[in-house]
């Protein structure tokens, strides 16, 4: 069969048309571009019209999480992201934020731009939101900084376990065993497990932080579309 009559399947069409802008230059396409480009392959300019619509009122998926700093301890930053297709007002967020954090914060607007943050208080978390316009998008982020609360826990754990291990390793490898050269094996290893315990309860910890900043994100995603529809209503 000739190559000019292969079918392709339509996610491989997308792949294909992507490539293809990809390497003209990739500036982008027009609709009229587009409608063009699909008369000439039996497609109703109308579907088309249609399908782009489409395309610029879904709801865009979360972004993966990036831009979060790794230490020795784990994790010490985490992240959430939105890109929102339209360009909206930051203020509308800010309810949403108060609803679901229930803590203090500073709001910052400029603009459309809005920038909250809660990390004065001695303990409290270090929080911050972000909704900033980039031409015509939107993007929220959601991050927050866990060092202090890797240091609460791994300071908190690792001084009483290693007293422990110091407890019971020396007497057993002396006075038990008769070799003080295990103490020099056996506390070098406690401490490890020891680490690789409180990484373990942080991580967990973690998980349930790393939750809440996801719903957090997606709850000012549909505050921001919210508040964009009811703006449109009023005018």
């Amino acid at each position: 069969m000739s190559s000019q009559r292969e079918r392709f399947s339509e996610q491989e069409v997308g792949l294909i048309l992507q490539r293809a802008a990809e390497l003209q230059g990739g500036h982008g396409t027009s609709l009229e571009e587009l409608e063009n480009a699909a008369v000439e392959a039996g497609i109703d300019r109308a579907l088309v019209r249609r399908a782009a619509q489409e395309v610029r009122n879904v709801t865009p998926a979360p972004l993966a999480p990036s831009g979060e700093r790794t230490g020795i301890f784990g994790p010490l930053e985490l992240v959430q992201e939105r890109a929102l297709t339209e360009r909206v007002d930051g203020r509308a967020a800010i309810g949403e934020i108060r609803r679901q954090l229930g803590i203090k914060g500073k709001a910052e607007l400029e603009g459309r731009d809005l920038v909250w943050s809660a990390n004065g208080e001695l303990g409290a978390r270090r929080l911050r939101v972000s909704v900033t316009g980039r031409r015509d998008r939107t993007m929220v982020r959601v991050d927050e900084a866990t060092t202090p609360l890797a240091i609460a826990l791994y300071t908190s754990i690792m001084p009483s376990t290693f007293v422990v291990g110091v407890a019971w390793i020396v007497p057993v490898c002396l006075a038990a065993l008769g070799q003080p050269l295990l103490i020099a094996v056996l506390l070098p290893l406690w401490v490890i497990a020891c680490f690789t315990l409180c990484r373990f309860i942080y991580g967990e910890a973690l998980k349930g932080r790393r939750s809440q900043l996801a719903r957090l994100a997606a709850g000012i995603e549909d505050a921001l579309h919210d508040g964009e529809a009811n703006s449109s209503d009023l005018s």
